[in-house]
């Protein structure tokens, strides 16, 4: 992650949420979802109304989910909210990729550029809220981190409800 800030530790955190580099924490200390993720990233796109928008938030992990492809993509039984499609690679995508990041080329030239990096989703694992999931976009799989690394940097990315047809 070579030329990554961690927001929480730069100098001012991170003023522009469009700079690629930037990680940011899902908790600021314990299990809640108030890292900077949602205080400093989703804050500052929705203040300025981000694309003519004020309901920005994180993908929850079946979103995030849908944008890897590869022979590695999975899905996740123990999500809240819970994945229906769980076990399978339900969105269809490639099952190759050519070399990293292993995204759906169309999310790609929407998204701007991506990292072969770990994304957070607003999803935490169902029958322990103190874990958050978050996936890998090197090669699709999906992971959880307990409270005490919520406060790890990690990439994000914005959604919002109703903004695809």
């Amino acid at each position: 992650m070579a030329g990554s800030v961690i927001c929480s530790t730069a100098p001012g955190g991170c003023p522009d949420p469009h700079v690629v580099n930037n990680r940011y924490q899902w908790s600021s200390a314990g299990a809640a979802p108030d890292g900077n993720a949602y205080t400093d990233f989703l804050a500052t796109l929705n203040a300025g109304s981000f694309a003519g928008h004020a309901d920005w938030r994180l993908p929850f992990i079946l979103e995030v989910q849908s944008i890897p492809v590869g022979s590695g993509v999975e899905t996740v039984a123990n999500a809240d909210p819970p994945d229906p499609n769980s076990g399978q690679n339900a969105t269809g995508q490639a099952t190759t990729c050519a070399g990293p990041p292993c995204i759906d080329p169309g999310f790609a030239a929407v998204g701007g550029p991506t990292a072969s990096s770990h994304y957070w989703s607003a999803s935490s694992f169902a029958t322990n809220p103190n874990f958050a999931w978050f996936a890998y976009f090197l090669n699709g799989k999906v992971f959880s981190l307990n409270a005490s690394n919520k406060t790890l940097g990690l990439f994000v990315r914005a959604v919002r409800a109703g903004s695809c047809d």
